[in-house]
């Protein structure tokens, strides 16, 4: 358990930690909503919810599956196609993608809710930082929205990822969009996964959700 809190995700890091750290504090989470600590929303916490397009998100945890003590287990890790079809049914880390979002969709016309899009923040960095920036009630000179762009993009946070010290995994993979496109080489596949969003997206849970 790291219980520096540094990058930490919430369920490794005490309790007592978190409360040694001044307001305002900023916890990451990989949970779904109804998994967080009910405080957050009776205290209207502010929360900030990034969703990207799911075939990215079956690459992503594919490679972080690889050297990952906590995701490999439960991921196979030399067939992308096996991993695939077991994220489908929602038995991976984290559980159903689909069902994740929905837990924090229905809270997304909420004034402490903010849904960011993955492939827009990498699209419009500086647009989305300003968001955040006015979702937090806070305000950005040109210098500081140039800092953060900067120090917030995926070369420099790369940077800062500490699991490629003694492995030649990494946690910080790719971070581009687009990814799946290289990976999904068997079409039956690729039509069975579009035909799954499909149905998902369709659900009353996600109305109105789209990638």
């Amino acid at each position: 358990m790291d219980n520096s809190g540094r990058w930490s995700a919430l369920h490794r890091v005490r309790k007592e930690v978190i409360d040694q750290k001044p307001s305002t504090r900023l916890l990451k989470a990989h949970m779904p909503m109804n998994m967080l600590p009910v405080s957050f929303l009776k205290k209207h916490c502010k929360i900030i919810y990034i969703y990207r397009n799911v075939k990215d998100v079956m690459v992503s945890l594919f490679y972080a599956a690889k050297g990952n003590p906590e995701y490999r287990y439960t991921s196979p890790q030399d067939d992308f196609d096996a991993f695939v079809e077991l994220f489908m049914t929602g038995k991976v880390v984290f559980g159903s993608y689909f069902s994740h979002i929905a837990s924090a969709w229905i809270y997304r016309t909420n004034s402490n809710f903010l849904f960011l899009n993955y492939d827009s923040i990498l699209t419009d960095p500086e647009g989305n930082i300003i968001r955040i920036a006015e979702f937090l009630g806070k305000s950005l000179s040109v210098d500081q929205l140039a800092h953060v762009a900067k120090a917030s993009s995926f070369d420099e946070m790369k940077k800062w990822d500490t699991t490629q010290d003694n492995s030649s995994w990494t946690f910080l993979h790719n971070g581009k969009s687009g990814a799946w496109r290289s990976h999904f080489t068997s079409e039956v596949l690729l039509r069975r996964v579009d035909d799954w969003i499909a149905t998902q997206t369709s659900s009353k849970e996600l109305e109105g959700f789209c990638f």
